[in-house]
């Protein structure tokens, strides 16, 4: 195991040359190797600071970035056949391998045992994944028993978790549910797993959603909201097409890449200057995803989701769970054209996604749920 640490620094005072004093930074001293890790405008931005045509604005902020590298060799890793996936937690435990964190957590009997498993939680948030999820864990009476029925995200807001948060504090409100030096309101920022996953799995929640649709609705989100999932001093980008290349493997890199975090690079999947995932951090972040998820759902089957979470961890369903925050085009659950993206796919997520569905579709299938069931035992109690 090696790692490289990768210095991107934007702190510029004023200079007459953006790779002298003002940036004590390795951009001014990458290799085409290492250019060749970042998207097109990732490299046209580090080709102009090198040669001093171009400067980042005046900032104080030093981000040191570690790229964890694994095994030099490149051995495939054997994949599991249809339907080795789909072995029951306890036929696994039977034959006398180790379960997985996962695989823990479904083996338990009842529902309180699993959420008492599941805690402190940890949510990953992928961009554009559904901020929704919040109201999730504040309707759940053994998440956050002190908040007030009926409570959820106010409609409509460009932060709603902030206003949440600030009238419903979650280490008030959600006590033992989530982990104090990692909190809900640093979750809810799209924070990566780097080198705490070994820490924090079996813990993990996530929603994932179908890869183009998210871009778009990023691309979208930008638009209305500057700078989600771009970077504030970057050139805008010319079209989604671009937006997409510099943006895409955004899940892969929260879930593989190893950093630690300041300012705003706390998002690993800001464009342009993230590098573009690498083979082994797909590998990794599909393992990952198959052994230390506790919970998996899909924003493109938001309500099935909502019921899975329930048949797994218990509690009652509300209506505030199957709603929106952002009533409008550029809501997390809105549809997108994938045709303007020209043809391009995020193979990277791609893959990971595909896992997530049938991880989503072995849960269930194993807590029995389904549109049918979902109708008759979730929709009911949330009062609809």
């Amino acid at each position: 195991m090696m790692r490289h640490l990768l210095h991107l620094v934007i702190a510029v005072s004023t200079v007459d040359s953006a790779c002298h004093v003002g940036v004590e930074t390795a951009i001014c001293h990458r290799s085409l190797e290492e250019n060749d890790g970042l998207s097109p405008l990732g490299q046209e931005y580090v080709a102009l600071l090198q040669t001093g045509t171009t400067r980042l604005p005046d900032r104080t902020s030093l981000v040191p970035i570690t790229v964890q590298e694994l095994s030099a060799s490149k051995k495939e890793k054997a994949r599991p056949t249809e339907g080795q996936g789909r072995k029951s937690a306890v036929a696994v435990a039977s034959r006398g391998r180790r379960l997985t964190p996962a695989e823990s957590i479904s083996a338990l009997p009842t529902a309180s045992a699993r959420l008492k498993l599941l805690k402190p939680i940890t949510w990953m948030h992928v961009p554009k994944t559904g901020t929704s999820m919040l109201n999730i864990f504040y309707a759940h009476p053994d998440i956050c028993p002190l908040v007030p029925e009926g409570v959820k995200l106010p409609d409509n807001r460009t932060r709603p978790d902030n206003d949440l948060f600030a009238e419903y504090p979650p280490d008030l409100n959600c006590p033992g549910s989530f982990k104090p030096d990692r909190g809900l309101e640093i979750q809810a920022r799209h924070i990566g797993l780097g080198t705490l996953y070994e820490d924090l799995k079996g813990h993990i929640v996530a929603m994932f959603r179908q890869p183009e649709q998210r871009l778009l609705s990023a691309y979208y989100d930008h638009q209305w909201r500057p700078y989600h999932s771009w970077r504030r001093w970057a050139r805008e980008p010319r079209d989604a097409v671009e937006f997409a290349v510099a943006v895409q493997g955004c899940a892969t890199k929260m879930i593989a890449r190893q950093l630690w975090f300041y300012a705003e690079t706390s998002n690993p999947c800001k464009g342009p200057f993230s590098p573009l995932a690498t083979e082994a951090e797909s590998d990794l972040a599909v393992q990952r995803l198959r052994e230390g998820f506790g919970f998996v759902g899909l924003m493109d089957r938001w309500d099935l989701s909502v019921c899975l979470f329930h048949a797994k961890f218990g509690g009652d369903c509300h209506a505030t769970e199957f709603s929106s925050t952002r009533m409008d085009r550029n809501s997390s659950h809105a549809q997108y054209d994938t045709s303007e993206l020209r043809g391009f796919k995020d193979k990277v997520d791609g893959r990971l996604f595909e896992e997530a569905v049938r991880i989503f579709e072995d849960d269930t299938s194993r807590f029995g749920v389904s549109p049918s069931t979902c109708s008759e035992s979730c929709w009911p109690r949330a009062d609809f």
